[in-house]
């Protein structure tokens, strides 16, 4: 019963549910709700909080990292045989606290396997979320761009922008690399001839798009942010950055050309006017 009412609730999984009942059901296998309560309350008074390290155990940790070399794993492991539990993760949060970086500088790996930054994204200030933009921006009608970057190893890109309805393509090497205003100023170049067509741009939220109130301002129409690590909300220009096409006319190098560029037949102005 608790598992079928648990799917009726936004966000939990039918496995919330099992470990629920396997947690704070009673000898005989029932759950009453009172008395799974006060199992959970009794299991938070046994477990320990999160309290800060001694002094000296963070010293002796210091020394095992420096002198030894250990990694976090082996110092929790020989730390716990002494009866003293401290968990690696905690070690590894003593290392990436120190500014200097000398404990990295003494790990095995010297931290490089760690992909993910500590830091928080780069914000882009007064953004238009995607779920503001019109419904009617479904790849039906004309004037719906979404853009993106091609960047390569050595930080040289391209700019690409896509109109959804027609696949029309537009390219171009930006000489100043990831800056937010040249891009903004190469956005303007490639779409102010359809000005009065465009209706929204959407992006995804890279630092390089960080101008786009200038966007907006050369060119009327607002700049719409997809979700972070959602791809699929500008389907249509990561579909063409991906194609054939693409790398065809961009061939690998560090000054990424382009030689034969394959564009969908463009509308003119007049086309347009005219529909």
């Amino acid at each position: 019963m608790l598992k079928k009412r648990n799917r009726t609730y936004r966000g939990n999984q039918p496995i919330h549910a099992s470990r629920e009942l396997k947690r704070n059901s009673t000898r005989s296998g029932k759950y009453i709700g009172f008395k799974a309560h006060d199992k959970a309350m009794k299991r938070r008074k046994r477990s320990t909080r999160n309290a800060a390290l001694a002094p000296e155990l963070v010293w002796r940790i210091k020394q095992l990292i420096i002198e030894e070399q250990w990694s976090p794993r082996q110092i929790a492991g020989v730390l716990k045989k002494e009866g003293i539990g401290v968990s690696h993760q905690c070690i590894y949060n003593l290392i990436h606290a120190d500014a200097s970086g000398e404990f990295a500088r003494h790990t095995r790996h010297k931290l490089k396997y760690r992909r993910r930054p500590k830091h928080k994204p780069f914000p882009i200030a007064e953004r238009t979320s995607i779920h503001s933009r019109p419904e009617q921006a479904d790849g039906k009608r004309f004037g719906d761009f979404e853009m993106d970057l091609i960047v390569d190893a050595h930080n040289h890109a391209i700019l690409t922008i896509v109109e959804h309805s027609t696949n029309m393509l537009f390219m171009t090497k930006l000489t100043h690399g990831k800056k937010s205003e040249p891009l903004a100023k190469a956005v303007r170049r490639l779409l102010l001839p359809y000005k009065k067509h465009i209706k929204t741009i959407t992006t995804d939220n890279g630092p390089e798009f960080a101008a786009h109130k200038l966007i907006t301002k050369y060119l009327g129409a607002v700049v719409y942010f997809a979700d972070p690590y959602v791809s699929w909300q500008k389907g249509a220009i990561e579909n063409t950055n991906s194609s054939d096409n693409i790398f065809q006319s961009t061939p690998t190098s560090t000054k990424l050309p382009i030689k034969r560029l394959r564009v969908y037949r463009r509308k003119s102005t007049a086309d347009l006017d005219k529909s």
